[in-house]
């Protein structure tokens, strides 16, 4: 790291042979993850970057756990409220005495929205809500436009050290501007002052080839052939993954209407909180359904880690109990055969999804909204944004209907874990889906720091 004239002394000395010797750009490396946390410890700024599959998220978790060790006040954010639990998830970081969040960034820093004008009496309740905090994380840095990056940074204190964590090649802003363009957070001039940790080793793919596959598509350099040649049979045990909403609920019920049997509906249950903004934050902030209608036979898909079940893991209904909790609209239980090896069919009950927030002045985390609902959801589709940090052993994409954006591709095809994974039809110009901006700002940080190419090297570990 270019930091490292300001990095303190630590307590614990670095071993002189690594028990593992990993390339340094590698999630795993220890002299890595040293060297991030004394950076941020001595007020640095850093972007910690790398394609789909390199393990940001687990370096992340690593980073967090570090500096709470060490009695360090960290404040975990994420550009959406879905990325927020996502973090929370994966990483089992949650509100305590030395860690805030995971939240929004507009919740972690008081931030307006975006097409609202900021005030003083905000930018000063931001400040003093971030101004205990030693290290602030903010995760999924490529969905947050320039203007709320600006807002976000004049409320952190100078001394306090940043991470911010993503891939710009992926998911983008919502663009706001009248060319309908997206407004990259690397726009702003603040930006340059972070430096650039771009992680090489993808662990998610261990395919050589399919590494190279997919380090080409990220960079906007594959031949379009190359996917037209993969395969083009869907598996419709698998999801289609789409790029709107819309697209995706109306392939879900479409299939779902295929399926010759009755319909139970789970209507959520708001257990604490006002019920329409308990609702509304179940809707945003996670993948569960407000109402999810089920039927036997049905495809789904588990959307909460929970006992050995994960994120991602599909599975088919086999039984749904008729009968409703007393005052309730939800069945007691139901019956879900898991592919994976192992799982088998599972008795589900409904798991409580909360919102905890951090009470300074009770020095404990409080609960403000509870909701009651079953972690499953049809599996036909999915948009991408929702598959993101997925990973699945068949990925369907049909690009002639489906209303993709410069990332979107590279995202979707990055959930596979194999290249005979990706079903792909009509794939002609889905290779051009990249960004030049995104491109041209990262030759831009690796000249800066003196090496080539915006993404050199890039290894896999191999099986």
């Amino acid at each position: 790291m270019g930091r490292s004239e300001k990095r303190s002394v630590t307590d614990e000395p670095k071993p002189a042979v690594l028990v593992h010797p990993y390339p340094y750009h590698d999630a795993r490396n220890p002299v890595l993850l040293a060297d991030v946390v004394e950076g941020l410890l001595s007020g640095g700024r850093i972007f910690l970057s790398g394609g789909a599959g390199t393990g940001k998220t687990t370096l992340v978790r690593r980073i967090a756990n570090q500096l709470v060790q060490r009695g360090k006040r960290v404040v975990l954010a994420a550009s959406t409220g879905i990325a927020a639990c996502q973090l929370r998830d994966e990483t089992g970081i949650h509100n305590s005495r030395y860690c805030q969040g995971p939240s929004t960034l507009h919740a972690a820093a008081f931030l307006p929205r975006v097409e609202m004008p900021d005030s003083k009496r905000r930018i000063q309740s931001g400040r003093r809500k971030l101004k205990r905090a030693d290290v602030i994380i903010v995760d999924e840095i490529s969905m947050v436009d320039r203007m709320t990056f600006d807002r976000f940074l004049e409320r952190v204190e100078p001394e306090t050290g940043l991470l911010v964590v993503g891939d710009f090649f992926q998911l983008p802003p919502v663009p706001r501007n009248e060319e309908g363009l997206p407004d990259f957070a690397f726009y702003s001039t603040a930006f340059a002052d972070f430096e650039l940790i771009d992680l090489q080793t993808v662990l998610r793919q261990a395919e050589p080839h399919f590494v190279e596959f997919l380090k080409d598509l990220r960079l906007g350099r594959v031949d379009a052939d190359v996917l037209r040649n993969s395969h083009q049979e869907f598996d419709p045990d698998y999801p289609v993954l789409f790029g709107t909403n819309r697209q995706s609920d109306a392939h879900n019920q479409r299939r779902i209407d295929q399926i010759d049997s009755p319909s139970v509906h789970s209507v959520c249950q708001v257990t604490k909180g006002d019920r329409e903004e308990a609702v509304q934050w179940l809707q945003s902030h996670t993948r569960a359904k407000a109402t999810l209608q089920i039927k036997q036979q049905m495809r789904v898909l588990c959307i909460q880690n929970h006992e050995d079940l994960v994120n991602g893991d599909l599975g088919t209904v086999t039984d749904i109990c008729t009968e409703c909790a007393p005052g309730t609209e939800m069945p007691y239980w139901i019956d879900v055969e898991f592919d994976r090896n192992g799982l088998g069919t599972r008795r589900l009950n409904a798991l409580e999804f909360q919102e905890r927030i951090w009470d300074s002045r009770e020095d404990t985390e409080q609960v403000r909204f509870s909701v009651a609902q079953y972690p499953i959801v049809p599996a036909y589709a999915l948009t991408v944004h929702k598959a993101q940090g997925m990973t699945l052993d068949v990925v369907n994409i049909d690009g002639s209907h489906v209303n993709f954006v410069p990332g979107h591709v590279y995202v979707a095809l990055s959930r596979a874990r194999t290249l005979d994974g990706v079903r792909l039809r009509n794939a002609a110009g889905l290779a051009a889906f990249n960004d030049s901006a995104v491109l041209h700002y990262y030759q831009r940080a690796y000249r800066f720091q003196g090496t080539t190419g915006p993404n050199p090297g890039v290894q896999h570990e191999s099986a």
